[in-house]
């Protein structure tokens, strides 16, 4: 399949996935998170070797889930984007093969936040404040760039190499047209009870969500 390229932030980078595939990469270590499998990748390519973040999606679970807008959405969103910012993955290109969509990410991606959270200590408050504060300045950076987020959970925060938490699944991504979004989407455990209230549910409905 042909690739297709974007945001080529250096001269190294534009030069080295110039028709790239994914026979080029080789896979140190991959970590299964919300809407694909992300990782650190070895990517080769003549004498050129370099280490990228590499987002699978598989197609199979695209059809399954009926989700190929959602996933078509969250690449043009990460292809929009004028700037780079530390607490989003920066795209550099994305390509497909036939049982798979690839998206190359500038910075190797390390785990997802949910592993590293110990179910029973939790993390620490200096930990916890750091993390906090990568999230929350990722969505300003969206905001600012006209996009609103909803939905986030700890599979869906990556720690990259460089430590940073990052948003990684943008498939619930939205064009803001106004001030306020009125659609309601996402995972039940990390809704705040206001917002099943606001989308005027019934109240059946409004007691099972509540209880979680």
């Amino acid at each position: 399949r042909s690739s297709t390229y974007v945001n080529m932030h250096t001269e190294v980078d534009a030069s080295a996935l110039g028709g790239v595939n994914r026979k080029q990469f080789s896979a140190k270590h991959t970590q299964f998170g919300w809407g694909g499998a992300f990782g650190a990748f070895t990517h080769r390519k003549g004498t050129s070797i370099n280490l990228y973040g590499l987002k699978i999606i598989s197609k199979k679970e695209v059809i399954k889930e009926d989700t190929v807008k959602a996933v078509e959405n969250e690449r043009a969103i990460f292809a929009s984007f004028q700037k780079q910012s530390i607490f989003l993955p920066c795209l550099l290109a994305s390509f497909q093969t036939f049982g798979g969509c690839y998206m190359v990410l500038k910075n190797p991606i390390v785990t997802d936040l949910c592993s590293i959270v110990d179910p029973l200590q939790g993390l620490s408050e200096e930990t916890t404040r750091f993390y906090t504060a990568c999230v929350l300045l990722a969505l300003e950076y969206m905001e600012n760039e006209g996009f609103m987020l909803r939905m986030v959970n700890p599979q869906a925060i990556m720690i990259s190499s460089q430590g940073y938490a990052m948003l990684s699944d943008l498939r619930y991504c939205k064009q803001m047209t106004g001030n306020r979004q009125y659609t309601m989407c996402g995972e039940q455990g990390y809704m705040a009870p206001e917002m099943v209230q606001m989308m005027g549910q019934s109240r059946s409905q409004r007691k099972v969500r509540l209880k979680i």
